[in-house]
């Protein structure tokens, strides 16, 4: 490459959860390039100020406004020249991708466990040069959907990684457990209410701390509320600020039912955390060896949350050996340092690719379709 930073565009928003917390890290992991935030079309929630964030159409419906909105996107994209686009399943940007300049490059990353997803990131193909899974349940699934040449020389497995906390393990000796939730409060991927459930079948003296925000964490407060569960809330935090919350943990609780990769796990693990999560495969048994450095529960049983917890509480020697081995776990996996390097190598190995395929003329634009399951499908996920 030339001493001239080259440019990403990463499509997404400033918000609390794990996209954003990726972006950032790229963004000032990785010196030799310039990264910007870009945002499409209105949005109706309050965002982090960054500085790096760029909002286009910020008056226009996504949906009603597609037409005006991706000739908007496909304007800048091509006068700021950018050299990788990174879509981050943009509907406006995938529909995009085979209009582009024939110089800038296209790097998929997979950042969840679901058919809609994975139809964003194996759309128009032809003109993708890079896939990226960070679990190996999407490695699984994207070889299902690429063919097989194309799926062996370019796609990647690179999990999320933190950097490396070098502070000792915190070890609460007064009896209480300390029991913490860190995360979007969504009920629908996340399954928060369970958290409720958990809690209130406890007969043993314990502490329960949240950090984050969402659409659903009002009623989970209320939820807690009506149980007389005392929390602490100690709402969004930035980085280090979280690492200082979660440090006081023995167990995090995860009861997602929907997920990427679970960066919030190793956020967790490398202060010494204990994660116990609902087994996700090829996603938190991806990352957890169960009663090595944390415990995974089988289809989110309550009574298993519950033992494993006692367990913890009555067996502080077992408690003190999973908290090391968590801390172990990110320190010889999951090490940023790492990350950064293998995302390092993709970026300057597309970079050097040729591209023989030209672009359609935008005359040719059309809205990108999105997944729709099956009635039979729609049906059964009502129940």
């Amino acid at each position: 490459m030339s001493d001239k930073k080259k440019k990403i565009a990463f499509f997404g928003l400033p918000l609390s959860g794990g996209n954003y917390t990726h972006y950032c890290y790229l963004k000032h992991g990785l010196k030799d390039f310039e990264f910007s935030l870009i945002g499409v079309g209105k949005i109706d929630i309050s965002l982090i100020c960054d500085s790096s964030f760029i909002h286009l159409g910020n008056d226009l419906d996504k949906n009603k406004d597609q037409t005006h909105l991706a000739k908007i996107v496909f304007d800048y994209i091509e006068n700021a020249h950018f050299d990788i686009i990174i879509p981050m399943n943009s509907p406006i940007v995938v529909s995009l991708i085979p209009f582009l300049n024939e110089k800038t490059r296209i790097v998929q990353i997979v950042n969840s466990d679901t058919p809609r997803v994975y139809k964003y990131v194996t759309s128009h193909i032809e003109y993708v040069d890079q896939i990226i899974c960070i679990s190996s349940k999407q490695m699984q699934e994207i070889e299902k959907r690429i063919p097989f040449d194309f799926f062996n020389s370019n796609v990647s497995l690179i999990p999320h990684g933190v950097t490396l906390d070098d502070n000792d393990i915190k070890y609460n000796d007064n009896g209480i457990l300390c029991l913490g939730y860190l995360g979007r409060m969504h009920q629908g991927h996340k399954n928060i209410f369970l958290l409720p459930e958990i809690l209130k079948k406890l007969s043993i003296p314990y502490e329960f701390e949240l950090v984050g925000g969402g659409e659903d964490k009002a009623l989970l407060l209320e939820k807690l509320n009506n149980e007389n569960i005392i929390y602490k809330d100690h709402g969004n935090l930035d980085k280090e600020d979280i690492n200082k919350a979660v440090k006081d943990w023995d167990i995090q609780l995860f009861p997602s039912t929907v997920e990427g990769f679970g960066l919030t796990i190793i956020e967790c693990m490398n202060q010494g955390v204990v994660p116990v999560a609902n087994r996700l495969k090829g996603v938190t048994d991806y990352i957890i060896t169960n009663q090595i450095d944390g415990y995974l529960i089988d289809n989110n049983d309550v009574t298993l949350y519950v033992d494993r917890i006692m367990l913890l509480h009555s067996d502080r020697n077992l408690l003190k050996a999973l908290k090391h081995g968590a801390k172990n776990t990110v320190k010889n996996r999951f090490d940023l340092a790492t990350v950064l390097n293998q995302y390092n190598t993709v970026f300057t190995g597309v970079l050097q690719k040729t591209n023989d395929k030209l672009p359609l003329d935008f005359s040719a634009w059309k809205p990108y379709v999105e997944y729709k399951p099956s009635l039979l499908k729609r049906i059964l996920n009502k129940f």
